[in-house]
């Protein structure tokens, strides 16, 4: 990935299959700064059990926030969780890419009740 200087929220990157009209497509990165280098990298995702503890029921997802995405399930923005607050996090781990959190939450979703409350004892 090139170094650009004084992107803070989002770097462009030459395409070479995906072009936009210049050639050149904004992605949402993270950046740090040392020794007077900007060094940018993918954001970070995350996979996530929550629970309700009132209603004994589970629910997986992935998200690039993990505080803000538990906020809207505990405010019943979210409509497959609203009826079923107050959530919490049961398990979550972090990936580097959409794609990776989104093929361990579609695993984790084909996990019967059984084997889901095994995977959260035995990674967390």
């Amino acid at each position: 990935m090139p170094v650009t200087h004084g992107v803070a929220s989002s770097s462009l990157v030459r395409t070479a299959n995906k072009k936009s009209s210049y050639g050149w497509e904004a992605r949402k990165t993270r950046s740090a700064c040392v020794s007077g280098f900007l060094f940018l990298s993918q954001m970070t995702f995350y996979v996530y059990i929550l629970y309700s503890e009132k209603f004994d029921k589970f629910y997986i997802g992935q998200t690039n926030n993990l505080s803000n995405r538990l906020k809207r399930h505990n405010e019943g923005q979210v409509l497959s969780t609203k009826h079923y607050n107050p959530w919490q996090i049961a398990w979550f781990c972090e990936k580097e890419s959409r794609s990776e959190s989104m093929i361990l939450e579609k695993k984790l979703k084909n996990l019967n009740r059984k084997r889901l409350l095994e995977f959260i004892s035995k990674y967390s």
